[in-house]
């Protein structure tokens, strides 16, 4: 999500406002990716793409490496820490076709040029 999602402040969580905790950890999580980039070779770097959302939240959260996609199911029931984690593999199944076609469309909806 980024940093400046216009529901990031509507966001609550047993009736209490979590929005600028979220901001704060959202910005360090973004610090931290790009120092990961940042120490690859150059030749690599646009390799790791970072990649945030900011209209409303999705209801799984999908992460691409390589030829694997690694989907986290957002579940009212449990808080995120506890919920399953898929992980998809290969270019051919139907499921890693309609995630990697997910990934790549949270990414192009509503997005700001250059969002870490």
């Amino acid at each position: 999500m980024a940093t400046d999602n216009k529901y990031l402040q509507l966001l609550t969580e047993e009736d209490i406002n979590i929005g600028a905790m979220l901001k704060e950890k959202l910005t360090h999580v973004a610090n931290f990716l790009q120092s990961i980039q940042s120490r690859l070779p150059k030749d690599k770097r646009e390799l790791l793409q970072i990649r945030v959302f900011s209209h409303v939240p999705l209801y799984c959260g999908t992460v691409r490496v390589d030829d694997q996609i690694y989907v986290t199911p957002y579940l009212f029931s449990r808080s995120s820490d506890s919920s399953p984690l898929l992980v998809l593999e290969g270019r051919e199944s139907a499921w890693v076709k309609t995630y990697v076609t997910e990934f790549e469309l949270e990414s192009t909806c509503d997005s700001s040029p250059g969002a870490v």
